[in-house]
């Protein structure tokens, strides 16, 4: 059996319905920062979900197809210094109606790139998907 191991500079296409996400793998640091926003206090799970939803946002999504703004122009997104999501991008995501279907997809993401995004109940989701990958030649 063969593995398939992902580069933190890879990029992963993740398409809900007919949008197109690019997105990079997790690194350990915004792993464990996502988890973060999920505590246990007093044997109780305590979770920031908004932090969360934002921190997978902002890490993951490198650039996006099929959403454009009211006049008609492409979306365009706005990243920082660190290669991240700006906060004006992160907010332009959090309002579109496919944003449930794209975090519940990322959170699969922290466990490892998944074959299948499956729902709560363990259905594969067949409007989400992750598109064939393909590599780009390392140059020698």
């Amino acid at each position: 059996m063969s593995i398939t191991v992902y580069r933190n500079t890879d990029r992963i296409q993740l398409k809900v319905y007919d949008v197109v996400f690019s997105v990079k793998p997790f690194s350990f640091k915004q792993k464990a920062d996502i988890s973060a926003a999920i505590t246990m206090e007093s044997g109780t799970q305590t979770e920031d979900g908004h932090a969360a939803v934002q921190k997978l946002i902002k890490y993951s999504i490198k650039e996006v197809k099929g959403i454009n703004y009211p006049d008609g122009s492409a979306m365009k997104l706005q990243f920082d210094d660190d290669d991240c999501l700006m906060d004006e991008s992160i907010d332009e995501l959090l309002n579109l109606e496919i944003t449930p279907d794209l975090t519940t997809s990322l959170y699969s993401f922290i466990r490892g790139i998944p074959k299948n995004l499956t729902d709560s109940e363990g259905k594969i989701k067949t409007h989400v998907t992750i598109l064939p990958y393909k590599a780009v030649p390392k140059k020698k």
